[in-house]
C-alpha cells in the first residue's frame, strides 16, 4: 500500500465520478460531471482530465502527487492493449 493518495475513476454513459482516497481508504475529494460521451473520444478524455484535477482540488492536493489512478469503464477491453472496444468503434 501507498502513503500516497489515489484516483478512481466510475465512467457511464452518462455521467462520471472521480473521487480521491488517500492511505487510510477515506474518501478526500469528490467531483460527480456530465460524461458529454455525444462530442467524441477526445472530449470525453478531456473532461476527465478535468475532473481528477477537480477531485484533487476538492481534496487539497495536486495532481501530482497521485499515485495511480483506477478506472470503472462499461465495455468490453482488449486486454492487450488497454483500450475499451467502444471508444475505439468511431476511431
Amino acid at each position: 500500500m501507498t502513503s500516497r493518495p489515489v484516483v478512481g475513476i466510475d465512467l457511464g454513459g452518462t455521467n462520471m465520478q472521480i473521487g480521491v482516497v488517500d492511505a487510510d481508504l477515506r474518501v478526500v475529494g469528490r467531483i460527480k460531471r456530465k460524461t458529454k460521451a455525444a462530442l467524441g473520444l477526445d472530449a470525453v478524455v478531456e473532461r476527465l482530465v478535468e475532473g481528477v484535477d477537480r477531485a484533487c482540488d476538492d481534496a487539497g492536493i495536486d495532481r501530482s502527487s497521485l499515485s495511480a489512478v483506477g478506472a470503472g469503464i462499461p465495455g468490453a477491453i482488449d486486454v492487450l492493449k488497454g483500450l475499451e472496444h467502444q471508444a475505439l468503434a468511431g476511431h
